[in-house]
Parts: structure tokens; sequence; C-alpha cells
């Protein structure tokens, strides 16, 4: 006779099995969105084997699957490193840099680490951990984006300085004075980066690239050079006969400058959402949101608003046929749970809609025209390309602030979600995404995460990504309402998600630092947060809390008080 643990432990087998060949299918749809066919094809062909397959077969599958899919989206290398003996060297397509320094060699001014951010701005290869640039200006462009990046903005021009010379050591002496860079520059030593012009830091990178790329005790050769050694006129023919000498495959490019465009072109079909609540009376979300209104007013764009106001504050923005006003007592993260209130007041001749940060411009004056062309094709649309932080008081990108690639850009340069084990690997969520108007209003935005994370669980939810562990969800009440929610919305997805080129800007509002998404996550998965129980929607559409739980109120509190979008100055 079976017992019944015997019987709970097959149901607990199968479903876990059910659930390995269901993800199967779920790659063959991120590969058909990725227009990578012949990978598709074999995810389809391993589900079906999988479903009668043992568990270390299904595995087996899965890793098979991921190393074809890396394979097919790595390009042939446009540089190597290596060493012949004693000698160091790279190797680019005609010719090859032997000795010298490693800046110089690299092509790397600031020796910049290999990674994310130096791969975005074109990094072509690894040099034992300092990343090598297709050419010397590629290098020195990164180096110039990077002094503008806020985790240096306190680092001095001295330090800097030392940091580059540190790297270059034993041999930088080798390449002459370095101290006396800052007089010629007219910068002072002992300046913060967060005090330099843009035209100041460019110069900065300019006058390190020109130290670092001095040649002395180094060679180049160029392809079909004769006084090259044998060794060398080997590689350099290599590469000729593998037909790379004709360009560079380099990687992706951050472009270095950004502006917001005057107006936007609008369409017909398609609706901008966004909301608005202030519960802290921070004056920079006001005055941003303030500013993010009055360039959708010059685009002309059709755009609807939802503001909440809570308890007894007075609403901030201007009165308008345009703006919703609700009013809540329960003092939560209410974004999503407004845009769902709103998208369900839309007149029916809008058939999508995008939802957008109040804080957020773009540098394409028809990127909402060209959206939704692109909704035509794709369920969801991130559109941008590349997603620009401002630093305080800056409205343009000139070196100053952080970039990040879009998700919808990152999953179809490699569609393998398994090799996004972190936030950076699989680029920005958050910001702006548009979408077909009847999936969005037969589902609704996932809204029942307080901690401000709803744009980056929905993003893995479109890629049926379920095994993501960036977001710092876990085994909780919290995970399960989302799953539930996402086994809903990715059947009207299935990873048919596109992306616009073009940059998309946010307004400083504090620190980056200040708001630690994954933290707060992980605060309400320890205090048991449950959606189902813990909230409820009000009369007024906006969410409540569902049970007495006081210390949720106090995280709740404590939540947008720490975010210190003034900075240093106080709220209202």
């Amino acid at each position: 006779m079976t017992s019944p643990n015997s019987r709970d432990d097959a149901s607990c087998h199968l479903a876990r099995h059910r659930g390995a060949v269901d993800d199967l299918l779920r790659w063959a749809d991120r590969l058909r969105a990725a227009r990578r066919r012949a990978e598709a094809r074999l995810a389809e062909e391993f589900s079906t084997r999988a479903q009668f397959a043992p568990d270390e077969t299904v595995a087996a599958f899965r890793e098979v699957l991921a190393q074809r899919v890396d394979l097919a989206s790595r390009p042939a290398p446009p540089a190597a490193v290596g060493r012949y003996g004693p000698v160091q060297y790279v190797q680019r397509p005609g010719e090859v840099r032997v000795d010298g320094s490693r800046g110089w060699r690299t092509c790397n001014p600031g020796l910049l680490c290999s990674g994310r951010f130096a791969s975005d701005y074109g990094a072509v290869a690894d040099d034992d951990g300092i990343a090598v640039f297709p050419d010397e200006r590629a290098g020195q462009d990164a180096l110039a984006a990077f002094l503008g990046t806020e985790d240096v903005q306190g680092t001095r021009v001295a330090q800097i300085l030392q940091a580059v010379r540190d790297r270059e050591q034993p041999l930088a002496e080798l390449w002459g004075p370095f101290d006396d860079l800052p007089e010629v520059l007219n910068l002072d030593p002992l300046a913060p980066l967060s005090t330099l012009s843009p035209p100041a830091l460019a110069a900065l990178a300019g006058g390190i690239a020109t130290w670092s790329y001095r040649r002395r005790g180094g060679h180049r050769y160029l392809a079909g050079d004769r006084s090259a050694p044998a060794w060398v006129s080997e590689l350099t023919g290599a590469a000729r006969a593998d037909g790379r000498s004709g360009g560079l495959e380099a990687g992706h490019r951050v472009r270095l400058a950004g502006r917001p465009a005057e107006s936007y072109r609008g369409r017909s079909d398609i609706c901008i959402l966004t909301s608005f609540f202030n519960p802290c009376g921070y004056r920079s979300r006001s005055r941003n949101f303030l500013s993010f209104l009055q360039s959708l007013q010059r685009s002309g764009a059709d755009w609807r608003c939802v503001e909440c106001a809570f308890g007894d504050r007075p609403f901030e923005l201007p009165s308008s046929d345009q703006v919703l006003q609700v009013r809540s007592n329960s003092v939560l993260w209410q974004k999503e749970r407004l845009l769902n209130l709103l998208v369900r007041t839309l007149p029916s001749r809008y058939s999508k809609v995008a939802w957008i940060d109040g804080d957020v411009f773009f540098s394409e004056f028809d990127w909402l025209a060209r959206t939704s062309e692109l909704l035509a094709q794709y369920a969801v649309v991130q559109p941008f390309t590349e997603a620009i932080r401002l630093p305080c008081g800056q409205v343009t990108y000139d070196l100053r602030g952080d970039v990040v690639l879009s998700f919808a850009y990152r999953f179809h340069l490699n569609p393998n979600t398994l090799a996004w084990s972190t936030y950076t690997d699989h680029g920005h969520t958050g910001y702006a995404w548009a979408g077909r108007r009847d999936w969005i209003q037969d589902c609704g935005l996932y809204d029942a995460c307080l901690s401000g994370t709803g744009d980056h669980l929905m993003a893995h939810a479109f890629l049926g990504d379920w095994d993501f562990i960036c977001c710092g969800l876990r085994d909780s009440p919290l995970r399960r309402h989302f799953e539930g929610w996402a086994d809903v919305v990715y059947p009207q997805i299935r990873s048919n998600m596109g992306y616009l080129d073009g940059a998309a800007l946010s307004l400083w509002h504090g620190s980056q630092h200040d708001r630690n998404y994954h933290l707060a996550t992980e605060r309400l998965q320890d205090m048991s947060f449950d959606p189902s129980r813990d909230l409820r929607i009000g009369d007024n559409g906006c969410w409540e809390w569902g049970r007495s739980r006081s210390d949720l109120r106090r995280w709740a509190d404590d939540y947008f008080r720490l975010r210190r979008e003034d900075g240093d100055h106080e709220s209202a």
C-alpha cells in the first residue's frame, strides 16, 4: 500500500518535472522572439523529449541549450590577448601591440576593469581583469564616461591619477612625469570630480590618455610590416585568413551625449499614462513631475495622469480634465495600482498605452509614434536603448551621469536568462514601457509589490523567467502572489518584447544609494507580507491595508522617508 507521504512526494516530483518542461517551452518563446530560430526549434525538440525523460536528462537539455545560445550570441572576437614567452601582446585586426604601457596596449588609458560598464562602452576582450578596447578613441571615451558616473563623484583628481599610476606599476615611471598633469590642465588636484565641468572631465580623460598612450618600450606592428618578428606576422596573417582585418566587430557603444527632444510626435491610437503621489512632500518630485507634464503638453501627445493625495494633504498638480484625482488614507506604494485604475477610464479609441515615470524624457522626438508601430509586432515594448540617470540640476547628458542599457535591448543581445544573475547583467527594467491595451486591461500591471519593483518583476514575467534571483524574491507569500499574476499574463506576451533605439533620461530625485529596492523587497518578505491578506482595494480604487499590521505601516512610512529624494534638503 502506498503511503500518503509517498503520494505527496510523487506529486511534488511530477509538478517539478512539468515545470522544467514548461521552462523549455518558454525558452523556445524567448529564442523565437529574439529571432534565434534554430535554437528555438532545438528548445521545442528538447521540451518534447523532456516530457518522458529523467530529471538528469532535462537538466542536460537546459545546459546544452544555454551553451548554444551563448555561443550564438557571441560574435568573433575583434581582439585577442596573449603572451609569447615573456612578451605580452594584444592582437587586433590589422595590428599587434607588443609590451609598452598596459593602457596603450589595451587602448584603455584608465585601466578600467572588465565588466558590464566596459562592455557597454565597446570593450572587446579581457586582459587579466582589464578591459581591452577596439581603438584609442573608444578607450578615452569610456574613461570620460566613467569619470562622470555617480560612484566616483566624491573622488579627487589626484586620487584618480594615483589609481591609474598604481595600476601601471612597475612601468609607470618609464612614460614621464604625471604629477604636473593637473597644472597642465588647469585643474586643482584636490578638487572632487563632482565639481568639474563636462569639458574639464573630458580634458582630464584626454590628459590621462596622452600620458598612458605613450609607447616608449612598446611596438606596434601593422599587417605586412616586414620588420615584425615571425610570430607577429603569423598573428596578423591569421587575422587576414579569418577575414577580420576589414573592420572591427566592436561591442555596443553607449552614446556620450544625450538631450531631451523639444517635443514628441504622437499617434492617435496610443496614450501616455503616468501616476503621481508624494507622501513626504518632496520638492524634487513635484518639480520633476511638473516639468514632465509640460513636456507632454508641448508635444501634443495624448496623455492621462492620476494623482493620489494621502490623508488631508492637498493635491499638488493643476486640476485638469486629463488628471484624475483620488485620495487614500493608506501611505504605501501606489504606482501600478493607480495605473490600473487609470487605464480603465480611457476612451476606446486607444488600443495601446505607454506607462512612463514622471521624471523621464526621451531623446527621440518620434519615440511614441515608433513605439505605436512596434506594438503592431510586439505585445510589449521598452521604448529606449539607454537609460540615463542625470545628476542633480542637469537636464542633458554630457559625460555626467550613469548610463545603463535597457532590459529589452539586452534580451535581444542574449536571450539566455540563466546568464542574468544580477541586475546589471540584464539591464534597466524601469522608466518606461508600452503595451497593447487588451492584455493590460485583462490582466492588469503587477501592482502588489510595495517596494517599488513592479517594473522589474513584470519584465521577467514578460519573458517567462521564473528563476530570477536579482530582485530578491524567495519562497514567500509575495513570490507566490507574483507568480499567480505571471501565470496569467505570460500567455498574453510569450516573450514577444521589442525595444526602441534612443535614450530615456531621468531627472535627479535623490541618490541611487537611498533607493535600495532589493533590500526593501527582502524586508517585506522578512515581515511575511502577503498581498492577498495585507492589501485590499478601497472604494477609490487605491490600495488600503487589508488588516491591522503596525509593522507594515511603520515600514511603509520609513520607506518613503529613507528615499531622501531631496538629498540633504528637508522635504516640505
